[in-house]
């Protein structure tokens, strides 16, 4: 499979002067209809990317990928964005993304919306090339089958899921972590060819903050620290 390099993706990103933020290895770009992250120069990310959507209380699906963009904020540790709905501006969802550390962004959405809502949910599409998923202290494979599904996991109070990266590739892991989140894992159609990472709540407000945090994992050591440290303090709860 072929993917964007880094290079070439960011000649086409600078003519249309689209805003990025980057540690040594992993870059965020602020695109039109989502957010995509690369590492070195491979595209972890695959369509839009990072995006959020919700239903109203009449049944309308609202994705932010149909909205328009404004930039806020923009320096070498932060990227601040909003998009909003073009017939209504009032209506409008802020992403705010901070350099954490070398390999994470912390991430904090505020959604703004005139009506209820419900079932908003993140999405981090990701390259179908992963084939391993992670969720806390477990690990699987993604079904082989290329048909929309959501993978099953072994619980519902799971407080991130991810892709496991691939032995000497760039293909690094990545693990999507939201506050107060119900963390799922879909698998896309063929035409998509997408893992997809969610973190859905259980709101109805008409504004909302929903905090989170995106981490990239560039090795085996790395990972197995993260993963170490979820099952310690998954241990540590079941005992109380």
């Amino acid at each position: 499979m072929v993917f964007n390099k880094l290079k070439h993706y960011k000649r086409k990103l600078i003519h249309r002067s689209a805003p990025s933020i980057s540690t040594k290895d992993i870059s965020l770009f602020s695109l039109f209809e989502g957010f995509k992250f690369f590492y070195k120069q491979t595209e972890i990310s695959k369509n839009i990317g990072l995006s959020f959507s919700w239903n109203d209380t009449e049944g309308n699906f609202h994705d932010v990928s149909k909205f328009k963009t404004d930039i806020i904020t923009w320096n070498v540790k932060q990227l601040k964005v909003i998009k909003y709905l073009e017939a209504d501006p009032d209506n409008w969802v802020e992403f705010d993304f901070q350099i954490s550390d070398k390999h994470s962004f912390t991430t904090l959405i505020t959604l703004n919306f005139k009506e209820a809502i419900t079932n908003p949910k993140i999405t981090l599409l990701v390259s179908n090339h992963y084939k391993k998923w992670v969720a806390d202290i477990y690990e699987g494979n993604f079904p082989a089958i290329k048909a929309w599904l959501e993978v099953g996991l072994p619980e519902h109070n799971l407080s991130y899921v991810g892709v496991r990266g691939e032995k000497e590739t760039d293909y690094i892991s990545t693990i999507l972590s939201f506050k107060d989140a119900r963390h799922f894992l879909e698998n896309s159609d063929k035409k998509l060819a997408a893992r997809i990472l969610c973190a859905e709540f259980n709101i109805t407000k008409k504004q909302q903050t929903f905090e989170g945090k995106i981490n990239f994992l560039k090795n085996e050591k790395e990972f197995s620290q993260y993963f170490l440290k979820t099952r310690k303090k998954k241990l540590l709860i079941g005992d109380n």
